[in-house]
């Protein structure tokens, strides 16, 4: 039987409650138990993106942007291969409550990417998955003469090694792998491959076109 590819999405709300107010990510995991038991999939994959975030972001609640309810954050997954809509299995990240104070704007994020080897016949597009890293106070360093503002090196490190510690706890009897997931190029079918590595670009980037509702509307009128 051919694994079961779940898509994990992991959405972090923000204190406003507004449905478009969330920092949401995916990544996918394969399971090649047979039958299939979602619920240790679930347990499985909520472990290792624990692990992910952790690393990532860091232990100190500073390191969380204090805008964000991350005792509200939630995983889902769901097989790919079923009819929409899915089977949804949910759980709590299980993230303590932040007070990173932010000055960073809400619709700034850091790409996170990870590729599969090249194919004959698939677009080199279809070999990359990424996520837009948002919620991070404090992770830009300051513009000079001949620099731009960058995300600080030290960031970068931590989420490289998040990435490359869920690939390495892959090579441990785990139930579920992380994989990535693309377009095939044989008539718009996907499929999983192996990761053989990433990168973390030091230039921010944005996962939503707007940051969040404005709270103060300051006209102007003409004055002769």
């Amino acid at each position: 039987m051919a694994a079961t590819i779940y898509r994990a999405q992991v959405s972090i709300p923000m204190f406003t409650g507004k449905p478009r107010d969330v920092i949401t990510n995916t990544f996918h995991f394969a399971d090649a138990e047979d039958p299939p038991n979602p619920e240790a999939s679930l347990a499985d994959i909520l472990e290792q993106l624990q692990e992910f975030y952790e690393t990532a972001y860091g232990s100190d609640s500073q390191s969380y942007a204090i805008y964000c309810n991350w005792p509200m954050a939630t995983l889902k997954i769901a097989d790919v291969a079923q009819p929409t809509p899915r089977t949804i299995y949910e759980a709590n990240m299980g993230f303590a409550a932040a007070n990173g104070a932010s000055a960073v704007p809400t619709e700034v994020a850091i790409v996170a990417s990870w590729r599969a080897a090249p194919l004959p016949g698939v677009r080199y597009q279809s070999l990359y998955n990424r996520v837009y890293l948002g919620g991070l106070p404090n992770v830009i360093s300051n513009a000079a003469t001949n620099a731009f503002p960058v995300i600080a090196p030290t960031v970068i490190t931590k989420i490289n090694l998040a990435m490359q510690g869920m690939w390495t706890s892959t090579l441990s009897p785990r139930l579920c792998k992380w994989i990535q997931w693309g377009k095939s190029g044989a008539g718009g079918t996907y499929a999983s491959r192996e990761i053989i590595g990433g990168f973390t670009d030091n230039s921010p980037d944005t996962q939503r076109r707007r940051s969040v509702d404005y709270s103060i509307r300051t006209d102007w009128v003409p004055v002769p």
